[in-house]
């Protein structure tokens, strides 16, 4: 992504900022566009773009909003994942006898 500034939504710059600085670098001074907002889809900020003015802006552009992640269910017996041999070698140890 190109280096940028991204200037207060009227065009101004943060009080304090040293626009020479800025220019010297190489970093474009970029206004603030509206962020596009769609039901199932994401913003995503790509590179700025310059228009025919020479003016930097802001570019958004849409994409589908990931899935959300299947929760795990939660098992209400803790045991009921773990084999028969699982389950007899966990009761052994619980109970001190010798294992296998």
């Amino acid at each position: 992504m190109r280096r940028q500034f991204l200037l207060n939504p009227d065009g101004s710059t943060p009080e304090g900022i040293d626009l020479g600085l800025l220019r010297g670098e190489g970093i474009a001074l970029v206004l603030p566009t509206p962020l596009p907002r769609k039901p199932g889809m994401v913003a995503v900020e790509q590179d700025p773009q310059q228009d025919a003015h020479g003016v930097w802006r802001q570019v958004w552009s849409l994409e589908p909003a990931p899935e959300p992640q299947a929760r795990p269910e939660t098992a209400s017996d803790p045991l009921a994942s773990i084999t028969p041999e699982q389950k007899a070698a966990l009761l052994a140890l619980l109970q001190g006898a010798p294992t296998s």
